[in-house]
């Protein structure tokens, strides 16, 4: 209908405003409706964390995972303030409610490696990477992680499966080249690039890239921390 810039989100709904001056997502109203209007009996204690004492079926709890939508626009918010205490406070909250959910758990990681919390940041990938084994992405910020802590060992295994799981993130492939040039592989580190060129013979840029890295003999900087995949 062409109405998108005249919503607000407040809370779990959409305030439908008759101009599109208004912001995206009214802050007050979102946070009212999350923790003073919303009655969670059932599904989450009173510090937001899952309750496993009763019983939910797959639908109520695929269902409930809205409410995180609600956090997670309020943390985006936050950042796009630069508030990143409460940006993290909001996607913690996320972590209690959903302490698996990946997919939107690893934003509070990006979050905590942007504070340099490699710690927590370290606690979080190895969870989720152990929690979900397939998610390539777990994988890929457990290895940027160990990697900032000079855990290079550790980190480029976790690296090469995160090229395994997901063959189309590019930033792993570049991370695992650039941490194995910094180890004395150059041949490994080349191999990564040379993989990603194969498989992706669109990708002109990279194959130039390689073939001037290959030429010059050195490593090109990797800039996937602590972003990462789009």
């Amino acid at each position: 209908m062409g109405l998108d810039r005249n919503f607000t989100l407040e809370g779990l709904v959409y305030r439908v405003n008759p101009d599109t001056l208004h912001a995206d997502l009214d802050v007050d109203a979102t946070r009212k409706a999350v923790y003073d209007i919303f009655r969670y009996r059932g599904l989450f204690r009173a510090d937001g964390s899952w309750d496993s004492t009763v019983y939910k079926d797959e639908n109520a709890s695929t269902l409930s995972r809205n409410y995180a939508s609600a956090h997670l626009q309020l943390a985006l918010e936050y950042e796009h303030r630069g508030e990143m205490k409460l940006a993290i406070a909001e996607m913690e909250r996320i972590e209690r409610m959903f302490p698996d959910y990946t997919e939107m758990l690893v934003l509070l990681g990006r979050y905590y490696l942007e504070g340099r919390d490699t710690t927590r940041a370290l606690a979080l990938f190895e969870r989720l990477a152990d929690r979900n084994p397939r998610s390539g992405e777990a994988h890929y910020y457990l290895g940027v992680t160990r990697m900032l802590r000079g855990d290079n060992a550790r980190a480029l295994k976790e690296l090469d499966r995160a090229v395994q799981l997901d063959p189309q993130n590019y930033y792993a492939y570049l991370a695992a080249y650039s941490l194995s040039w910094e180890m004395g592989d150059h041949e490994r580190a080349l191999s990564y690039l040379q993989r990603w060129a194969d498989d992706h013979p669109d990708d002109s840029t990279s194959r130039a890239a390689l073939q001037q890295l290959s030429r010059q003999g050195r490593a090109a900087p990797w800039r996937g921390q602590p972003g990462g995949p789009p």
